[in-house]
C-alpha cells in the first residue's frame, strides 16, 4: 500500500471551518479515503492541563507553517528508535497470520 500524506507531520496548521490551531502530531489514513490528522495544541486548558489532539479531515486543514527546528529533531529522533526490532510504529503483520 502506498500512502500519500498530504501534511508533514509537525507542521502547524488550522482547521478553516473552526479556526482551531496546533501542530500537526498524527495522520490516520482510512479504507475509504478520509483521511484524518490530529491536531495538538501548544495551548494549556482553563485547568492548566494539556488538552486532547483534535482529529480533522485533511481536507480542512490549512498548512500555516513547517515544521519548527525542535519538532523536526523530536520526529528525526523517534523515526530513527523505532527502526529495527524495537516496539511502535508501523509492522509488518503478515508472518504473524498463524499466531491468531
Amino acid at each position: 500500500m502506498k500512502v500519500d500524506m498530504k501534511i508533514e507531520m509537525g507542521s502547524e496548521v488550522k482547521d478553516v471551518l473552526t479556526g482551531y490551531r496546533g501542530i500537526c502530531s498524527a495522520y490516520t489514513f482510512h479504507l475509504t479515503g478520509c483521511d484524518v490528522i490530529a491536531i495538538k495544541s501548544r495551548e494549556l486548558d482553563k485547568d492548566g492541563k494539556v488538552r486532547d489532539p483534535f482529529w480533522v479531515d485533511v481536507t480542512r486543514v490549512e498548512v500555516l507553517a513547517p515544521p519548527a527546528p525542535e519538532i523536526a529533531k523530536v520526529i528525526e529522533r523517534g523515526s530513527k528508535e523505532s527502526e529495527g526490532d524495537k516496539p511502535g510504529g508501523p509492522q509488518d503483520c503478515s508472518q504473524r497470520s498463524s499466531d491468531i
